[in-house]
C-alpha cells in the first residue's frame, strides 16, 4: 500500500472513532441497565445507525451522479456547492452544542 492509502485509512479510523463514541453516549443515556442486557440491542442500534449512513450515502452519490451526467455540472463546481451546503448545515449545529456551555476544568 502506498502512503495515501495508508493515510486514508488511519483519518477514516480516527473519525470513524470518534462518530462512534458519540452514538455510544447517546445510546447509553437512552438504554440504562446491565451491560450483559445492552448487547443484542447494541447491536440492533449499530446496525439501524450504519443501515442509515448507508442510504445518505447511496442517495448522495446518486444525486453526484445524475447532476454530473445529465446536467452536466462540471465536478469542481458541484464539489463546492455540495461543500457548502454541509458547511451551511454543519456550523450552526457545532455553534449550538452543549459542549461550548461547559467549563474546561471541574
Amino acid at each position: 500500500m502506498n502512503r495515501s492509502i495508508n493515510a486514508t485509512i488511519v483519518m477514516t479510523m480516527f473519525f470513524g472513532m470518534i462518530h462512534g463514541l458519540g452514538f455510544s453516549n447517546y445510546f447509553k443515556t437512552i438504554l440504562p441497565g446491565k451491560s450483559s442486557a445492552k448487547i443484542l440491542p447494541l447491536c440492533e442500534f449499530s446496525i439501524g445507525i450504519e443501515a442509515a449512513q448507508m442510504i445518505v450515502v447511496l442517495t448522495i452519490l446518486l444525486l453526484s451522479f445524475v447532476a454530473q451526467s445529465f446536467f452536466r455540472a462540471s465536478k469542481r463546481d458541484f464539489t463546492i456547492v455540495v461543500s457548502a451546503f454541509i458547511v451551511g448545515v454543519v456550523t450552526p449545529m457545532i455553534i449550538e452544542n452543549e459542549i461550548w456551555n461547559k467549563p474546561l476544568w471541574n
